[in-house]
């Protein structure tokens, strides 16, 4: 079992949807800067397609309003789009078996700034290189005490510790009453002749004090 590496910093496991939209936050502005980078605009993701982010103005059946950095913009979300939803945790909250994602303390990367975790999509934790929030990533194989042991997909082992100040996001499989006016969305797909975006895959977290912007680098 070793710690983490300053190799394995650079491929970091990532719960499916989080990375494809860029959105790495969950209501707090203590969050990186690439997080918020875009925040409210309409934009292009990594993949080519369009995509929207900004607070939820309101609802109305599968038509979502979006207060964004350049203006309103609309997102159509139905029965088949993708949802994921972003909430505070804690370390208890954290199982053997979910998936995780760490982003290390500035000069000390055995020590957690932050955990993203939940359970897999489609059955398997993933990984991406090269993804801007470095850390290591993987799949629990277990928690004691303030050291968490993440299993890579390579199958090697590193030892996590957490702190007091250690900031944790649940991630969690959603559904469309998940988006309500006053909460984030950041939301991927393709744009209609009107300019409706057509999602195919939503993100949701809470607004930190009636806004979705602002982060800025925690260490």
């Amino acid at each position: 079992m070793t710690t983490i590496s300053v190799a394995r910093r650079c491929a970091v496991a990532t719960l499916a949807g989080f990375a494809a939209l860029s959105l790495a936050a969950c209501g707090s502005s203590n969050t990186h800067s690439d997080a918020h980078r875009q925040h409210g605009q309409a934009d292009k993701s990594a993949d080519g397609k369009a995509r929207v982010m900004g607070l939820v103005n309101s609802v109305s059946g599968s038509t979502v309003s979006v207060a964004g950095k350049n203006g309103p913009s609309t997102v159509d979300v139905t029965p088949s789009t993708h949802i994921t939803q972003f909430s505070a945790g804690q370390l208890t909250d954290i199982k053997a078996g979910e998936c995780i994602a760490v982003h290390p303390v500035k000069n000390n990367p055995t020590t957690a700034a932050e955990i993203m975790f939940g359970q897999a999509d489609n059955a398997q934790c993933g990984s991406k290189d090269g993804d801007r929030q470095r850390g290591v990533g993987g799949t629990v194989a277990s928690v004691n005490g303030n050291s968490i042991v993440v299993m890579g997909s390579d199958k090697s082992q590193s030892t996590v510790t957490v702190t007091p100040q250690t900031h944790y996001i649940k991630r969690a499989g959603a559904d469309v009453s998940a988006i309500t006016t006053g909460v984030c969305l950041a939301a991927r797909g393709t744009k209609d002749s009107s300019g409706v975006l057509q999602a195919t895959d939503a993100m949701v977290r809470p607004a930190n004090n009636g806004a979705c912007g602002g982060g800025h680098q925690r260490r």
